[in-house]
């Protein structure tokens, strides 16, 4: 039985992570084979990955940072929510405490990643601002 923690990796778009059946592109990121090479290759250490899985048609919603319009042309107007400040709260007060409960997790905010593609990648990036005490490892 080990003890041993482990540093969190979280990732948006969560159906894209690990497995091409379940990506809503059809092409999955390949993350597991990535970090156990990297892992093998001593270049990271051991982590756990979180595939957080988006919500399919309100992930604009909840990945923009503000309230806009999404698309110009169309007859009636998309506009996005804004839930990025939301969404941030879900992974910190709901998410995480869940993950850190249940596994052998590295807690502290040092060994928190967030990351994210595309339209993930700039909720990484609104919520590494908005909350930077809870992660501090952006990609």
């Amino acid at each position: 039985f080990s003890r041993k923690r482990y540093p969190v990796l979280y990732l948006h778009d969560g159906q894209n992570v690990f497995d091409a059946a379940t990506s809503f592109a059809g092409v999955e990121w390949g993350v597991d084979e990535a970090a156990e090479r990297l892992i093998r290759q001593k270049i990271i250490e051991p982590l756990i990955i979180v595939a957080v899985a988006n919500t399919g048609e309100a992930r604009v919603d909840e990945y923009a940072p503000t309230r806009g319009v999404i698309d110009a042309k169309a007859k009636r107007k998309k506009r996005s929510r804004g839930l990025a400040p939301q969404y941030g709260r879900f992974l910190i007060e709901e998410l995480k405490p869940c993950i850190d409960n249940r596994y052998r997790t590295k807690g502290d905010a040092q060994f928190t990643g967030l990351g994210g593609s595309s339209l993930g990648g700039l909720v990484t990036l609104a919520i590494g601002i908005l909350f930077p005490h809870a992660f501090t490892r952006l990609i």
